[in-house]
């Protein structure tokens, strides 16, 4: 039996490695908004933010879970049938492939819309026409990276995000000073080429040192429980980042509200420093427990859980106490346009405590594939909380209005995610009588 002291040293490890790469990936991201921020003013940095999160949104509902099944999948076959470890990476990428192109051509179409009704026509042609190759790119790239993940070689992982990060940045700040918003985001989008050249290439290279794969179709067994955990994620997908975008554009919407919400993006980009522990530990927790719970190791996965979360509410609580604390200095990174915004920090610095932990206690949800239930009672309420007190505030309270609604749905997800988590599990994954029997 594994003891808590090897669960321990075993996270840890991956931790760090994970660390590194999710911290290349959005240092990469927080450093070219200080560029933007720096070079181009505040209202540039603004509407860079804006079309960031579009990106992110469209690119979530075009991956469809996409990246959260391959990692899940992979891992579990890795312990209890490898031969289908080809298939699903494949299945993955070729997906992605298809959805990616599909729905930057749905932006393509949109544009114009797009920016009448999110951005209020504030938006350049130009700088629309580069979401259409970045969504596509994030998209696939975000998948390739899941699929890594699967195989828990984060050392690697962490070598691709650093270099991929380094070439964003340089890449996004030179093109910056030549063509101002369009250039940065232009930029960030040589650095994902970059880094789904090399995801692939790593990719390939796992699957040949797996050895002999399966390389027909599924089996239908198979593909049901692929789509029966896939449909569920894809759902929630669908509406958790285009309800962040919603709830920015209840803001931007407003009078100067482009000004307000670059106030709530830097304090976004700072929360997303404190989320960061958070999504470390679940990005090893879920593939870990994955193979655990395949392996019917159920006491070592009950271990991995709590530790994880003990973990989490840990670094979380230091480092939220830190950003208040340091909150002018921090605010001072973006600009003296910044200074303003203590009050909108501390709002999304509570949010994202309460994020983090929910974030954490889903981990197990994902693991052992249970997420129609989940999804029903908390994701669906969550993003609709938030959007709907969005834009029930922002016309009042501005940019602290939006983070309000923040924290009003961050906490319905906690409470949400605990009683389902005491009304599923408490029986069948934290009796220790039952795991021993």
């Amino acid at each position: 039996m594994v003891s808590v002291r090897e669960a321990v040293r075993t996270l840890s490890g991956s931790a760090f490695a994970s660390a590194l790469a999710m911290g290349a990936n959005q240092g990469a991201l927080l450093l070219c908004g200080i560029i933007v921020a720096h070079l181009l003013g505040r209202e540039s940095f603004g509407i860079f933010s804006l079309l960031l999160i579009t990106v992110q949104a469209f690119a979530s509902v075009g991956q469809l879970s996409l990246g959260i099944t391959s990692t899940k999948f992979v891992s579990e076959f890795r312990a209890a049938s490898p031969r289908h470890v080809g298939n699903v990476v494949r299945l993955a990428f070729r997906l992605s492939l298809g959805f990616g192109l599909l729905i930057a051509f749905a932006v393509f179409l949109f544009r114009d819309s797009i920016n009448i009704h999110a951005f209020g026509g504030k938006v350049l042609s130009h700088e629309l026409l580069i979401l259409v190759p970045l969504v596509a790119m994030q998209l696939i790239a975000s998948v390739q990276s899941s699929s890594i993940a699967g195989f828990e070689d984060y050392r690697v992982q962490a070598f691709l995000a650093c270099l991929s990060a380094l070439v964003t940045v340089l890449c996004s700040a030179v093109l910056a000073v030549v063509s101002g918003v369009a250039g940065a985001l232009a930029g960030i989008g040589v650095g994902l080429v970059f880094k789904m050249a090399l995801s692939k290439s790593v990719l390939s290279r796992k699957l040949t040192d797996l050895g002999e794969v399966e390389q027909g179709p599924m089996s239908r067994e198979t593909l049901s429980r692929l789509v029966g955990y896939a449909l569920p994620a894809a759902l929630a997908g669908i509406t958790a980042l285009p309800a962040s975008w919603l709830a920015a554009a209840a803001l931007t919407r407003q009078h100067e509200g482009v000004a307000a919400y670059a106030l709530y993006a830097a304090a976004t980009n700072i929360k997303s420093l404190i989320l960061f522990a958070p999504a470390i530990v679940t990005a090893v927790t879920v593939p870990r427990l994955s193979f655990q719970l395949a392996s019917n190791e159920l006491q070592q996965a009950r271990h991995t859980y709590l530790i994880a979360m003990g973990a989490s509410v840990a670094v979380l609580s230091v480092g939220a106490a830190t950003v208040i604390f340091g909150a002018s200095w921090i605010l001072g990174i973006f600009g003296a346009g910044f200074a303003d915004g203590f009050d909108v920090l501390g709002l999304v610095i509570v949010a994202g405590l309460l994020e983090g932990i929910s974030v954490t206690l889903y981990s197990l949800f994902q693991a052992r594939g249970q997420l129609w239930l989940p999804f029903l009672i908390f994701s669906v309420p969550r993003d609709t909380i938030l959007v709907v007190a969005a834009f029930l505030l922002c016309p009042t309270y501005g940019a602290k209005g939006l983070g309000i609604a923040a924290i009003v749905s961050a906490a319905y997800t906690v409470g949400a995610v605990v009683v389902l988590l005491a009304l599923r599990e408490r029986n069948q994954f934290f009796r220790p009588r039952i795991l021993q029997s």
